[in-house]
């Protein structure tokens, strides 16, 4: 009677170590898949930054254009008067 419970106890831990390794074997496959689905998405924003077209204005050109602006201005005001 014994050996049978021991037999029967042994029989589902098996069975519950072959779930947990189909569990695990699963999760492996997905996280393989998301691995390969970060690979491409780092690949495509490399490709987006590449590819992406520069801005042909800049802050310091629009600083720049500005103080030679007010530069102007004073310089006109001053001979004005």
């Amino acid at each position: 009677m014994e050996k049978e419970d021991t037999n029967l106890q042994l029989l589902n831990e098996l069975k519950e170590l072959k779930a947990r390794e189909e569990i695990n074997t699963q999760l492996l496959n997905e996280v393989k898949e998301m691995k390969a689905k970060m690979e491409k998405l780092e690949q495509d924003i490399e490709d987006i930054k590449f590819f992406t077209p520069k801005p042909v204005v800049t802050p310091a050109m629009i600083g720049q254009i500005g103080g030679i602006l007010l530069g102007a201005l004073v310089i006109i005001g001053l001979f004005w008067l």
